[in-house]
């Protein structure tokens, strides 16, 4: 039984067909991947009875739901109610929890949000951003971007001009026309720790890429591989945090209806403090990584923390990476007999 049962059952029973007919779920990469999207949905345990009556409004009241329909309604919520672009003169140091204008649904329920009190407000997360993502945003070539960001990197001082050209570009990217605001995903700094040890290494964004999930940043895209990424470092009190409650932030346990369908997103167990990454590194010895997801913030250019580049593939088939994450839901939750329902065929 899904979170969806009782709510939506017609949509149930699409996605009791589509976990093992990716015939039925078209969602991009290589189509062996689709029936995963199936299996997350059915899989969610941490969603609120009045995030499924909010989502249950997109989808028709009864008959039968394809991959296309659920798509444009999936993104259709996703507008309405988890990418909400702030009014013009927002303060983005503070959250707005009674606005649903402003506020997504994703920290407007209280099942999945995580406490972040005292010492834990030091707490450093990491986030990886295609410097291609930014270009778009801020309508600037990929390649000034990126140079600048080596530039700054070299030389951190503000009075580098690189520092004052970079803050330019990264201000018109998160604060322009193009920015969906949407929830941000980030990982726990401390846990990559070994990855990023050796400053000299431009392997990290290989392993990064593969850690944190990161599947859209493929041998696929227009271009290809490689493809430049930023790595940004921030703490969790620099989040924005409640108006009567200083110490509090907007972090939550990522779900399904927090971002577009992903074959990639598996969600966490009941039970865990975090979600938990589907790592594409097949047959790796590495737990599966901790992440949250908060809400949105700019990035500044003190932020940044490394720049690389992503030279190799995604694997074309998720299965045995899949199954290798699930192998540690099964371990972490202690729950023997988990996903059994969904994903039999991989173990």
């Amino acid at each position: 039984m899904s979170a969806f049962t009782t709510l939506i059952p017609h949509f149930d029973d699409y996605l009791l067909l589509a976990k093992d007919d990716s015939a039925l779920v078209s969602g991009g990469g290589s189509p062996p991947n689709g029936r995963f999207i199936a299996r997350n949905f059915l899989l969610e345990e941490h969603l609120d009875d009045s995030r499924v009556r909010s989502y249950s409004a997109y989808l028709p009241a009864g008959g039968s739901v394809d991959f296309a329909f659920w798509d444009t309604a999936h993104n259709s919520y996703l507008t309405d109610h988890i990418f909400l672009p702030p009014p013009s003169g927002h303060d983005y140091r503070f959250i707005a929890p009674d606005n649903h204008r402003i506020c997504p649904e994703t920290f407007r329920g209280g099942m999945a949000l995580i406490p972040f009190h005292g010492t834990h407000l030091n707490t450093d997360f990491i986030r990886v951003i295609p410097v291609a993502a930014l270009a778009h945003l801020s309508r600037e070539r990929e390649d000034y971007i990126y140079s600048l960001g080596e530039q700054f990197l070299a030389n951190q001082s503000r009075s580098n001009p690189a520092y004052g050209e970079l803050s330019r570009i990264l201000d018109n990217a998160f604060n322009g026309p193009l920015c969906d605001h949407r929830p941000v995903f980030a990982a726990f700094y401390d846990e990559f720790l070994d990855d990023l040890r050796d400053p000299r290494d431009t392997s990290w964004p290989n392993r990064l890429r593969d850690r944190l999930g990161l599947y859209h940043i493929n041998q696929w895209q227009a271009g290809g591989l490689p493809r430049k990424v930023f790595l940004f470092k921030y703490k969790v009190r620099e989040l924005p945090r409640h108006p009567r409650d200083p110490s509090r932030r907007p972090i939550a346990i990522p779900v399904v209806l927090d971002h577009r369908l992903s074959e990639a997103f598996c969600p966490a167990p009941k039970g865990l403090d975090s979600g938990r990454v589907l790592n594409l590194e097949a047959n790796a010895i590495a737990e599966s990584a901790r992440e949250v997801v908060h809400l949105f913030m700019p990035l500044q250019v003190d932020h940044l923390f490394r720049v690389g580049l992503v030279t190799t593939p995604v694997p074309d088939d998720l299965s045995f990476a899949r199954r290798d994450h699930l192998i540690w839901m099964r371990l972490r939750s202690e729950r023997e007999s988990y996903a059994s329902d969904t994903d039999a065929d991989l173990f």
